[in-house]
């Protein structure tokens, strides 16, 4: 593809997940990044279209780190993904600002269906309004 759909970051990705999640993106002609939990965290292009974090058990440290990158990357749209989760700390992501939360294992089309809403999201934030009242 010779077209970049766009930059996205996976941040926490588990090895299976992250592999199979790379490879899906990159064939949609996205560019992909990875940083790992250990990882400061201004590894993350700030050019970065979507963050993809992974929280793999909920942990305090995974939640100040998706803080973090909320906090220091606000143009940047972060979506969180768990394979085990209570509605409850969905609703503390939600606190935090982030874009959408896609419950563990998705399949490929849950994931394409996000990124559809994430540039549908995108292209009526870049829209100029238009102001102007014709007579």
């Amino acid at each position: 593809m010779n077209t970049i759909a766009g930059k996205i970051v996976l941040v926490n990705m588990s090895d299976c997940s992250s592999e199979v999640t790379f490879d899906l993106l990159r064939h949609w002609g996205y560019q992909v990044h990875q940083v790992g939990l250990s990882q400061d965290q201004m590894l993350i292009p700030n050019d970065s279209d979507l963050l993809l974090f992974q929280f793999l058990d909920y942990s305090s440290c995974e939640l100040e780190l998706c803080q973090r990158i909320c906090w220091n990357h606000p143009t940047i749209q972060v979506v969180a993904t768990a394979p085990f989760i209570s509605i409850k700390n969905v609703f503390a992501l939600a606190k935090l600002g982030i874009f959408e939360f896609i419950p563990q294992p998705f399949s490929p089309e849950e994931l394409k269906r996000m990124l559809e809403k994430f540039t549908a999201h995108t292209t009526l934030l870049k829209k100029p309004e238009n102001n102007t009242v014709d007579c």
